[in-house]
């Protein structure tokens, strides 16, 4: 798979809304769709090419969604933007993730995914940390967005 990454444009800090993932961005192409498709065991016939035809093609909703966790990880692995913002990554625990699909991607697309913190709260002797997530078109239309929360014990 190749992604695009490019360093945030504003200095992680630790404050919600501040606290800004670096952007991914990746092309669609007809391959990756088929690859998804078979992955998941969708026969769908808008998911394979036919012959070399590709116009038909559209990529399952959810295939966006399979990568609107990176900027987080690749977040959650800058040890410096971590340490400046107080989070000890090696106490940090999956939580919950929730998905909205959107508009429809096809061959020749360019997704750029995005996140940055929405939340930060004390919860007990934890502290839970929520990122938006938000996958768009070059176009601008949304293909996907939704929410991971992680746990700091």
């Amino acid at each position: 798979m190749s992604v695009v990454v490019r360093a945030p444009a504003v200095a992680a800090i630790p404050g919600p809304g501040d606290l800004i993932c670096p952007d991914a961005e990746f092309e669609v192409t007809a391959q990756r769709i088929e690859d998804y498709a078979v992955a998941i065991g969708d026969a769908n016939p808008r998911f394979r090419r036919r012959g070399r035809d590709s116009s038909h093609m559209v990529a399952p909703r959810a295939m966006a969604a399979a990568y609107l966790q990176l900027p987080v990880r690749l977040l959650l692995t800058d040890a410096d933007a971590m340490r400046r913002a107080g989070i000890a990554v090696e106490r940090i625990l999956f939580g919950e993730v929730e998905y909205q699909y959107g508009a429809l991607v096809r061959p020749g697309d360019w997704v750029r995914i995005s996140g940055r913190l929405v939340d930060r709260r004390a919860s007990g002797d934890k502290e839970l940390f929520t990122f938006g997530m938000r996958a768009a078109r070059e176009d601008g239309a949304e293909v996907a967005c939704g929410t991971i929360t992680l746990v700091r014990r």
